[in-house]
């Protein structure tokens, strides 16, 4: 089943905490002219090092703590806070090896225990080992400040807030400072939001908020307690304004943190009441700021290039790459400017709907170079890379099954997560050829083991329900199964085929690619009447590309009958039955006790307000997207068609609420394709109603009622709206 976006979580963003919590000695210490503290001794270093990581300011955390850690090599903690400064850049998997290696080398020492600890949080492989080791390095330091942070930091990435918020009411008795402990809490306290189904209400971010002011007062050089306020008024309020004033506190206490600058400059970005040559003048204002501190530093100068690029400042976004190109070649920030080009390229296909096997093959030499680089530093970086490439062949008839295997092995050494992609996609395109099936075996098998290692690590995390974890558990499982099948079939190994893919079939809805491979093992077995079944079955599965039971269906037609004269008078009779099983099953899906709309007063991108009270006694469709949304942008040529064919009927209203964008951003991209239905702005309402899954569209009968709820695209919108629309006014709503 396809998977639709969902949103990043604002929980994400991660919860850190303040340069003066734990080391009251850092206030004595005398400063330099330029703030910073001279570095005379070990301690110098750590609080220095310490100082920088709570500062955001992670690229100069790790360049001055590695220069650091060669003057005072015996600083267990300033390697510590070194590496978790590497941690956070795009250095993780290293990080976590040195400080893996460094509780070999000083397993006595907390300061060791405390940085594995900590390196293993960032990596979402080894969450669960984090939040495990952090009670370890908690018991070997039990009262002081930094290892209370670190275990209060770990409950809140293990999905438990609920029990970081009352480690942190127990914690913060035993800490001179607990700056650091509030700002923890306040992110806890928005973490109900995604692990108790709490909606995040004017209540719950008016107490997040509470925390976050009371680290402020606590400690008034706190950084992330104004860091992580403006991201939370600006993306639950949606009230970037309001956000501004505190992410420029920030910036006066970090000025060369390039994360603070970033902030600042994403919320800039969506204040829609400042004028855009305000705004450009403003952001090239705190550019400058920020490369008078740093701009010798690749990676600085990849994030002003960037910035450039969301201005649409073309000529200077490629000046600030050339520059890191030219002078930074060897640096982890070209390898990821020189991806920044192609997925620029990319994106610029997808606005413009460009897709199939042309675009794909455009797209590739640019892919192909980047991998043949002679070095690699970001391994991610370089997975997505083979991945692209990936879907570049895996459709492109003209490729071959080796240059599709290098692919597949690509992603398998280098992409961490996407795991369906790695050892499910990729295995069945090779079959799909019958092409190096040993190898796409060995994949699905290693994707399985994987598997069972990760659902044995994860069972007792909390976060999503038992129920919905069992569901995409086994929605998983089946996919793998279903791989296995294929390959097996093609190897010519019937019966175990058979035992795969029918395994598959009981363990979830079937895919449209299960139902394909149950047809094609049909036909194997001598059963077409049974092939046709499947096929025919298939054919009622939304799929994003096209449906393989067409061609299966198709195929069979022409081995039954010598030619495909008639074929489409047979496909037709299958087409009606398809249609009238999707109708059926989508107006079964009507909630039996429907709850009222929440009113909403939003403004319009014309500028006007539109009301739940303006659509009373309206049969109303809402629907919930962004341009930042692939699906979303998928459907809209059709939600512009249904929104023409109510466009005169007084009893519907379609409305849209974008939610994430920059409003003159959507109004030209409305303009540019011709689409005129009413798109509202979000103010904090998808946020408030708990979406966090896009496309999502509410159907609201005459009453006021949600009566039905999509949250996934729809391949066949018009149809299928439709459909619902004319069942609630049928029934007078």
């Amino acid at each position: 089943m396809h998977q639709f976006m969902r949103t990043a979580p604002f929980l994400l963003f991660l919860a850190l905490a303040c340069v003066s919590v734990s080391i009251d000695a850092a206030s004595a210490v005398p400063q330099a002219a330029d703030g910073s503290l001279p570095i005379h001794t070990a301690k110098d270093a750590e609080i220095r090092v310490r100082g920088l990581y709570f500062d955001e300011d992670y690229g100069a955390g790790a360049a001055e703590g590695a220069r650091l850690v060669e003057r005072f090599p015996g600083s267990t903690e300033l390697r510590a806070w070194t590496l978790l400064n590497d941690a956070r850049q795009f250095t993780r998997d290293d990080a976590k090896r040195e400080a893996t290696a460094l509780t070999v080398e000083r397993p006595s020492d907390p300061w060791s225990w405390f940085a594995l600890a900590a390196t293993s949080l960032f990596d979402p492989e080894h969450l669960s080992d984090g939040v495990k080791l952090s009670g370890k390095t908690l018991a070997m330091a039990p009262d002081h400040p930094d290892f209370l942070w670190l275990r209060a930091m770990a409950l809140l990435y293990g999905r438990t807030p609920a029990q970081a918020m009352d480690f942190v009411a127990q914690a913060v008795p035993k800490v001179a400072n607990p700056a650091n402990l509030l700002t923890v809490r306040g992110d806890a306290i928005l973490g109900l939001d995604e692990t108790e189904g709490v909606n995040t209400s004017p209540f719950i971010l008016a107490a997040a908020l509470e925390e976050y002011q009371r680290a402020r007062r606590t400690d008034s050089h706190c950084v992330m307690a104004y860091t992580s306020a403006a991201v939370a008024i600006s993306y639950y309020r949606r009230k970037p304004q309001e956000a501004l004033p505190l992410m420029e506190q920030a910036v006066e206490i970090a000025p060369c943190s390039l994360d603070v600058h970033r902030k600042l400059w994403a919320i800039m970005r969506n204040i829609p009441e400042m004028d855009g040559k305000e705004n450009q003048a403003r952001v090239e204002e705190d550019i400058q700021t920020l490369l008078n501190c740093r701009g010798s530093d690749p990676e600085v100068l990849r994030a002003v290039a960037n910035q450039y690029g969301y201005m649409k400042l073309a000529s200077k976004r490629l000046q600030y790459q050339d520059r890191v190109l030219r002078d930074y070649p060897d640096s982890i920030a070209a390898e990821y400017v020189a991806m920044d080009r192609w997925r620029a390229l990319a994106a610029e296909q997808a606005e413009e709907g460009r897709k199939g096997p042309e675009a794909a093959a455009a797209l590739r030499p640019q892919i192909q170079d980047f991998i043949n680089r002679p070095r690699h530093l970001a391994p991610g970086a370089l997975g997505e890379a083979y991945m692209r490439l990936f879907f570049s062949l895996k459709d492109d008839p003209a490729s071959t099954g080796d240059e599709l295997l290098k692919a597949v092995d690509g992603m398998a050494v280098y992409m961490n997560g996407n795991w369906p992609i790695v050892y499910v996609k990729g295995p069945t395109a090779l079959a799909d050829r019958g092409a190096h099936l040993d190898r796409a075996e060995e994949l699905v098998l290693e994707g399985i083991a994987k598997s069972e290692e990760r659902r044995e690590k994860t069972r007792h995390q909390s976060g999503a329900s038992r129920a919905d974890r069992r569901s995409w558990d086994r929605q998983h499982q089946a996919e793998q199964l279903d791989a296995l099948g294929w390959v097996h079939l093609m190897e010519g190994r019937v019966e175990e085929a058979r035992r795969e893919l029918v395994r598959a079939s009981e363990l979830a809805p079937p895919t449209a690619e299960n139902l394909f491979h149950l047809g094609r093992l049909s036909e194997t077995e001598g059963n077409p009447a049974r092939a046709q079944e499947f096929y025919a079955e298939g054919l009622l599965v939304q799929t994003p590309d096209e449906n393989p039971s067409e061609k299966g269906l198709k195929d069979l037609y022409i081995k039954l009958n010598g030619s495909d004269a008639g074929y489409e008078n047979f496909r037709a009779q299958f087409q009606e039955r398809a249609t009238e099983e999707r109708k059926s099953k989508i107006l079964a899906e009507r909630v039996t006790n429907p709850q009222p709309l929440a009113a909403f007063d939003l403004k319009s991108l014309d500028g006007r307000r539109v009301s739940s009270a303006e659509v009373s006694g309206k049969i109303l469709v809402v629907n919930f997207w962004g341009l930042w949304c692939g699906w979303c942008l998928e459907e809209m040529p059709d939600l512009q068609k249904l929104h023409e064919k109510y466009r005169s009927d007084s009893r519907v209203a379609i409305l849209t609420i974008d939610t994430g964008d920059d409003p003159a951003k959507v109004g030209e991209w409305m303009k540019q394709r011709g689409y005129d239905f009413p798109v509202l702005l979000d103010d904090g309402y998808v946020a408030r109603m708990g979406i966090e899954a896009f496309p999502t569209t509410w159907f609201v009968d005459a009453q006021g009622r949600k009566a039905f709820t999509l949250v996934d695209w729809s391949k066949w919108l018009v149809e299928e709206y439709g459909w619902r629309i004319e069942a609630l006014k049928n029934d007078g709503g």
